[in-house]
């Protein structure tokens, strides 16, 4: 018997027996891009970090699935709440990448922030966007990366206008900086969030972690609205002191 649940995307999630999660589309239309972060997973290249393995994939009433691997962990999330800093520092450190390589994608940024509404484009030019090149997850949040054994496995892949580690490290100050996951919960770790957030912040990372939340925006209800936009003063905010 299947046990089904629905993820952030609005795919639906089934854990069959014991071992294997399938993932399937939400609609016709999202096969495609269901199907492009498959690819990436199997893609995706780390000297420590793993992914479920992929079992198969096909396509089912239509909807593209996929048949993985079930990873029992915990969620990167509770594993800040639960250890010491010194314990969360060294998976942490796990997730950033170095690459000596660079790309200059200046002109995707700057296609994407015109397409965002209200976006401030005149902070793109106070940075370099020549971005490491390298895997890139997509979605890095603290909910998609799981600890298993200190063993760190990252789930739930997602396509992206740029693939460049820098927009991985971004998206990770959605958590360390904004709180993100633990929005909700009965308590945050702010003190262990405040010394990430020191690991990677930079002029660059908070622009682009602008762009992750002006991105969102348009979604959601009214409540889950005004707290992006709290989130964005937040950041522009902190962008002047630099």
């Amino acid at each position: 018997m299947a046990l089904t649940f629905r993820g952030h995307s609005g795919c639906s999630l089934e854990l069959i027996g014991k071992d294997i999660v399938r993932k399937t589309s939400h609609s016709f239309t999202y096969n495609s891009r269901l199907f492009a972060q498959v690819q990436k997973q199997k893609s995706f290249c780390h000297t420590v970090i793993q992914t479920p393995s992929i079992i198969n994939t096909g396509v089912r009433d239509g909807l593209f699935f996929c048949d993985m691997e079930y990873i029992r962990g915990v969620s990167f999330q509770d594993y800040c709440s639960a250890k010491s800093y010194s314990d969360i520092k060294e998976l942490f450190s796990k997730l950033i990448v170095r690459s000596t390589e660079t790309k200059d994608f200046t002109e995707d940024i700057y296609k994407k922030c015109l397409s965002l509404e209200n976006f401030p484009m005149n902070l793109l030019s106070k940075v370099s966007w020549n971005l490491p090149v390298g895997s890139c997850h997509g979605d890095l949040t603290f909910e998609n990366i799981l600890i298993k054994e200190k063993e760190i496995y990252v789930i739930d892949f997602l396509d992206s206008f740029i693939d460049s580690p820098a927009m991985d490290h971004s998206k990770l100050m959605q958590d360390t900086f904004c709180a993100w996951s633990f929005e909700g919960k009965n308590s945050t770790p702010w003190h262990h969030l405040y010394l990430l957030n020191n690991i990677i912040q930079s002029k660059r990372n908070y622009i682009l972690l602008l762009i992750h939340l002006y991105r969102i925006l348009p979604y959601g209800d009214k409540k889950i609205k005004n707290l992006v936009k709290c989130k964005i003063q937040k950041v522009k905010e902190t962008l002047k002191k630099f």
